[in-house]
């Protein structure tokens, strides 16, 4: 049994949403939509948390998009009444299904959508932004260039994360040959497996949009730093004009993606049991949270008026 892989990893637990959230519950999205103060219409954006589950920790994000003049839809995955209980073949039809859904909302400006996807998240947002057109941007926190093994925390479960059409997208197994903490060496450990590697692959040369990674060199997680470059290599090399940035801090870990937080509150130190220290967990937030809404504002405003709607890609 993989009970390293299986337990919960350390959550630090900021302040809530800021903002009240309108429910969303339909037949296929579950979420919480969080909309700005001045009157709209505004650039959308889809938010797609991390292993947590649920939409607190998106969310919160969702609320700090929603105050910088965006309509932010947290959406929820597994972890919720009515989705899965695990993060275990999740069709990446609901994430399809959700932007669709923000993109018909009378609150939201134009065709054009951006995704902000978080650890998990972005995972999830590089395979759906592979296989769509038509989005604005999209901004992978903290991501992976290859699709894991499902998470049930509660027992081993070889499984896929995600399905695609009601098949499995390919996945790297979790090499539980060793030590599972800090959870870095074990997804170092695995992606020793090249072939797995080599099959479970994100296609992000399909991505058409402007990307924007983030990364911490001393996440503690999973090497986002490295598996960062690697994307950005792939995409550069199939499209060589292609809009591509990687911050990455050196003293960050795999909180690197947020709000800064107060230096005197105990939320530095829990963000540290992902990596980095507080203090260089404060200066990456400091910094990159100011560039993520410069890089979605001119995103998104430049391809409120032009963009074509969004569809999905034949598959390859």
């Amino acid at each position: 049994m993989l009970t390293g892989a299986c337990s919960k990893p350390p959550e630090a637990s900021p302040a809530p949403a800021a903002r009240a959230a309108i429910d969303v519950r339909t037949a296929t999205v579950v979420g919480a939509l969080y909309l700005p103060d001045t009157p709209g219409p505004h650039p959308g954006i889809l938010v797609i948390g991390g292993s947590e589950g649920g939409t607190e920790s998106s969310g919160r994000l969702a609320s700090a998009l929603a105050d910088a003049g965006f309509v932010a839809l947290a959406v929820g995955y597994f972890g919720m009444d009515g989705l899965p209980e695990q993060l275990v073949s999740i069709p990446l039809e609901r994430f399809d299904d959700a932007i669709a859904w923000l993109r018909q909302r009378p609150e939201v400006r134009g065709e054009a959508i951006a995704l902000v996807g978080v650890s998990k998240g972005a995972e999830a947002a590089l395979l759906v932004a592979s296989a769509q057109t038509g989005l604005a941007a999209v901004v992978a926190a903290t991501p992976t260039h290859v699709a894991w093994q499902g998470l049930d925390m509660a027992a081993w479960s070889d499984v896929p994360s995600w399905t695609h059409d009601g098949a499995p997208v390919p996945y790297v197994r979790y090499d539980n040959q060793g030590p599972f903490w800090p959870l870095v060496e074990m997804y170092t450990r695995s992606l020793r497996n090249l072939a797995a590697v080599a099959a479970a692959r994100i296609p992000v040369a399909g991505i058409d949009a402007p990307l924007l990674l983030l990364s911490g060199q001393k996440d503690q997680m999973w090497p986002a730093h490295a598996m960062s470059e690697d994307i950005a290599r792939s995409v550069r090399a199939a499209h060589p004009d292609a809009v591509v940035e990687h911050l990455s801090y050196v003293d960050a870990g795999h909180a690197v993606m947020g709000l800064p937080f107060d230096p005197a509150g105990p939320v530095g130190e829990r963000l540290a049991a992902l990596g980095g220290s507080p203090q260089g967990n404060l200066a990456a937030r400091r910094d990159g949270w100011p560039r993520v809404l410069a890089f979605l504002h001119q995103h998104l405003d430049r391809s409120v008026q032009s963009s074509p709607p969004s569809s999905t890609k034949p598959a390859q």
